[in-house]
């Protein structure tokens, strides 16, 4: 048996089935790049291969620990100077610093899915300026 109260509820009900959803626009842009379809077999294809640039972090950092390990203190040479002693050490700036690691790898990351052409000269840069 229906009452009153139920007639409105369902009659409401349909209103606010049939009115057509809102749906916010994404401010995120599409990436370039379908990345869904990477696998290490295609790697090498020219839709990816710009992925294998990003290699050069990996030999980056295999030389930097390497040289950590080879060289001895004794062959370091400290550099120095009175200004360094007059600077104070602000615990604070450690955020500052290690927010520009984080900064690397975002631009990296939006090169690597906004633009693609930018990421290989960026790369042929960096791998250049760390021999």
């Amino acid at each position: 048996m229906m009452t009153e109260g139920s007639k409105y509820r369902k009659a409401g009900a349909k209103k606010r089935m049939a009115s057509p959803v809102k749906r916010k626009k994404s401010i995120m842009k599409k990436p370039v790049v379908d990345y869904t379809k990477l696998r290490p077999s295609n790697l090498t294809s020219p839709e990816y291969r710009h992925l294998l640039w990003l290699l050069g972090w990996v030999w980056y950092l295999a030389m930097y620990f390497l040289t950590e390990r080879l060289i001895s203190v004794e062959r370091c040479h400290i550099v120095h100077s009175v200004m360094d002693d007059i600077i104070p050490f602000n615990e604070y700036f450690l955020i500052f610093y290690g927010s520009w690691y984080l900064l690397i790898v975002a631009t990296l990351l939006y090169f690597v899915l906004y633009d693609p052409k930018s990421l290989v000269q960026i790369q042929k840069f960096l791998i250049l300026t760390q021999v």
